[in-house]
């Protein structure tokens, strides 16, 4: 019954309906790079909580130049970080019909899960280190 009250673009039709509702993505591009911006934005949002967590312990040091400029607060960075998303956002957003657009999300994607890793193995050392004194003693060879 579902199918019968759909055109071919997803739009609900019948004379009962208050509101067309989309149920369907139209362009399969369309949905993929919607997938790609929630999944960016989700590793974008860890990656400000994670720095944010560690900016008061004091022996976090921000490797982007850029963003250690904004290190003064917390406020400061994650308006940095929202103004640098939304900017890349609209952008990609605008192009979004274009191939280019959708390998650039898909680079972009590959950079945050690296970031990400990044991120898991520096707070496995900084664990490991802090519960551990003989574990951040100086590394010997013999």
């Amino acid at each position: 019954m579902l199918p019968q009250l759909l055109d071919r673009s997803g739009v609900a039709r019948g004379w009962r309906t208050v509101a067309a509702v989309r149920l369907t993505f139209s362009d399969r591009r369309a949905f993929r790079i919607t997938i790609l911006f929630t999944v960016i934005l989700v590793c974008g949002l860890f990656d400000l909580a994670f720095t944010c967590t560690q900016l008061p312990r004091g022996n976090f040091a921000e490797v982007n130049v850029l963003a250690a400029s904004f290190l003064d607060g917390p406020g400061s960075l994650i308006t940095y970080k929202g103004v640098l998303f939304g900017v890349g956002a609209a952008l990609l957003y605008h192009c979004r019909r274009r191939w280019e657009s959708e390998a650039g999300l898909w680079l972009v994607l590959a950079c945050h899960l690296a970031l990400m890793a990044c991120w898991v193995v520096y707070i496995d050392t900084l664990e490991q280190c802090l519960s551990d004194p003989a574990v951040s003693g100086p590394v010997m060879r013999f």
